[in-house]
């Protein structure tokens, strides 16, 4: 199998509006987001976004076979 880049361009989180904010944080599970002021939201879903590049770095890092 071949390894090909996809690339996913996805606007600043800084610019997204309170619904898609929220609806990221609702989808992610994380508490008391209905709660969150949109700065706290806006750091939420960064750090969210973090985790998930930490999570694909470790797949790659550990050799996964992801097709096996």
């Amino acid at each position: 199998m071949s390894e090909k880049t996809i690339v996913i361009n996805i606007p600043s989180v800084d610019t997204w509006n309170l619904t898609q904010l929220r609806f990221t944080c609702k989808n992610k599970k994380v508490k008391g987001y209905t709660k969150m002021s949109r700065e706290q939201l806006i750091e939420e879903v960064k750090r969210i976004f973090a985790d998930l590049a930490k999570e694909k770095a470790n797949v790659h890092k550990e050799g996964v076979d992801l097709d096996a």
